[in-house]
């Protein structure tokens, strides 16, 4: 069985109100479908506007969409009893781009780990402390940060906080909406190293929602690529990501930057004969 099931779901916004007339609408999503198993990472990439983190929304149950289905564990996610909902709720955790906003300036490290489990657990004072040293420590802090406030660590380590904070439950399933997208290349290689670990020793699932084809290929077993809210191209063996074929993927391919300087500097060379109106052959 699926752990979850996405059918046919669609996401329309009203994007301006006229004087006269009806509103203006724009459709974010159209017709989504996919589906994962137990244990697996599924990359959802595509460029701003594509529809990818509304998608992620909709699957978190932080928006509504217009149609279609989520089954979350074989359970209708949407329109289930709400004392369903919330015991799912603890197996479906988030980790968003900007963990600045994401964290408590007021709360220490320890109370943001431990917030998710005063919601759910019923834990002595002792039991507490350990499980949110354990959630440090498993992210790569230690038992001195947990006194810290978030200004007190750097983007990278309030990441690995955010990560703590989600994993708390032990989950089965984490969205990941583009979780590494605001670290530099070294912090980024580090919290997908760190993500690829947990998810073997935690037995977790990801949904991987990026615009980096290379930071999906590292952590994803399968891919889609969305265009203008709607799934263009499916993937399932991403060492052939260089067979891409539809135009939105292969933007997004050719968009990476090679990994030798070298190659980076031929880019730029060429870019720059390009805008002077010379020929370039590759």
């Amino acid at each position: 069985m699926a752990l979850l099931e996405v059918s046919d779901l669609s996401k329309t916004y009203m994007v301006e109100r006229r004087l006269w007339g009806a509103p203006l609408r724009f459709s974010a999503l159209r017709r989504v479908s996919l589906h994962l198993k137990p244990g697996e990472c599924l990359g959802i990439a595509g460029e701003s506007g594509s529809g990818k983190s509304t998608l992620g929304k909709l699957i978190l149950g932080l928006e509504r969409p217009d149609e279609g289905a989520i089954r979350f564990q074989g359970t209708d996610w949407l329109n289930g009893p709400a004392s369903v909902r919330h015991m799912l709720r603890r197996d479906l955790q988030a980790v968003f781009q900007d963990s600045g906003e994401a964290l408590n300036p007021r709360m220490t490290a320890r109370q943001i780990i431990a917030e998710p489990l005063r919601n759910y657990e019923r834990l002595t004072k002792r039991e507490l402390e350990r499980a949110c040293l354990e959630g440090l420590e498993a992210v790569g802090l230690c038992e001195a940060d947990a006194g810290k406030l978030p200004h007190q660590f750097s983007g990278g380590q309030q990441q690995r906080l955010c990560i703590a904070r989600a994993l708390a439950l032990r989950p089965k399933l984490i969205v990941l909406d583009e979780a590494v997208s605001s670290l530099d290349r070294m912090l980024q290689a580090q919290i997908l190293e760190l993500l690829r670990r947990l998810r073997s020793e935690f037995r977790l699932s990801y949904l991987f929602i990026t615009h980096d084809i290379k930071a999906a290929r590292y952590l994803a077993d399968r891919l889609v690529v969305m265009d203008r809210g709607e799934i263009v191209e499916r993937l399932d063996d991403l060492q052939t990501l260089a067979a891409l074929s539809h135009p939105a993927s292969r933007r997004l391919w050719e968009s990476q930057l090679p990994e030798h300087p070298s190659g980076r500097k031929r880019i730029a060379t060429n870019q720059e004969t390009l805008q002077s109106g010379e020929a370039v052959s590759v």
